[in-house]
């Protein structure tokens, strides 16, 4: 969480204060002591609130947030991101215009002290996965622009198959399969592609099961 001069933080860095004070609170919030202290001149953006290292939470909750926050940064600044940094980070932020030796990746239990720090608060809300349709176009158009070159065609039905993920599988996912393929599917692992990839496999499809 972010805490300021006076002693005081801010809530919106912590999304639920049960996290922060409850007995659902995470331990790094409880640790008594930090194995690092990190002192930042100039100025730094935060981008990684809660959840953040996830994937979904990373395109509907951080990246609207940063979208809606570039234009009003001043040039130079760098940007605090959690250590170690996901290649899917590294490409959308290319797109959005923000390179990667701009990224200062900082590791858990660190307590970062900057001269100057710009914050966001939320677009929408983290626990419904919801943001701004109009900003979250702004993110599309972007990854659009930067990976979405088609050569050929593109499959206009998918189905992400989840037999690869640790948990909320189809258990029936084989039996399944000849009648999702019979209707014309595409079955895609998209944890075993890019960025880019992702973003070109999807870019005209119509139907996603």
């Amino acid at each position: 969480f972010v805490r300021l001069a006076t002693g005081e933080f801010l809530t919106e860095s912590t999304w639920r204060m049960a996290y922060l004070l409850g007995p659902m609170g995470a331990d790094i919030y409880r640790a008594r002591f930090r194995r690092h202290k990190l002192h930042l001149k100039g100025d730094y953006y935060y981008l990684d609130m809660m959840f953040s290292v996830n994937y979904a939470h990373w395109f509907l909750d951080e990246l609207p947030r940063l979208v809606s926050a570039l234009p009003h940064l001043p040039p130079g600044t760098k940007f605090i991101v959690s250590a170690p940094v996901q290649e899917y980070k590294v490409q959308s932020l290319a797109a959005l215009g923000v390179a990667q030796d701009r990224l200062i990746p900082v590791k858990g239990y660190y307590e970062t002290h900057c001269e100057r720090l710009w914050f966001a608060t939320p677009l929408g809300s983290c626990e419904w996965s919801s943001t701004s349709p109009s900003v979250f176009n702004q993110i599309r158009g972007a990854l659009l622009q930067a990976y979405g070159g088609i050569s050929g065609s593109a499959p206009e039905r998918i189905y992400i198959s989840r037999s690869g993920a640790a948990y909320k599988r189809l258990i029936n996912e084989d039996q399944l399969l000849p009648l999702i393929e019979k209707f014309g599917f595409s079955v895609v692992r998209t944890e075993k592609m890019s960025l880019a990839q992702q973003v070109r496999t999807f870019s005209k499809v119509k139907v996603v099961l």
